[in-house]
């Protein structure tokens, strides 16, 4: 994933949560092999932002471990509750309530 990639993922889960806002947040990583390390300051922001579109918590779905060890850095300092799971049902699972909106990687 690219920093460029990144960025358009994020504007439009910004434009997505100020139009139906949310309190979970379930990102599919499963297909991302790698990433720039410049994503990794993005993320964080919005990781330090969510709080401020409604967001309580994010599940991220991962099968990478650099993927796994990324969401664990970028988590720290952040207001919301920030979990990786192996798989999409126990992701939803923990995320349980309404208007949890689904973001797919390009």
């Amino acid at each position: 994933m690219t920093r460029d990639m990144l960025e358009q993922t994020i504007t439009e889960l910004r434009r997505e949560l100020r139009v139906t806002p949310s309190t979970g947040l379930l990102v599919d990583l499963r297909e991302v092999a790698g990433y720039e390390t410049s994503c990794l300051v993005l993320a964080h922001q919005f990781l330090r932002e969510a709080a401020d579109l409604e967001l309580c918590r994010i599940a991220l779905v991962a099968s990478s471990s650099v993927l796994r060890t990324a969401s664990r850095l970028a988590s720290q300092g952040i207001s919301i509750e920030l979990r990786t799971f192996d798989h999409e049902p126990c992701a939803a699972q923990w995320l349980l309530g309404p208007g949890v909106v689904m973001a797919r990687t390009h």
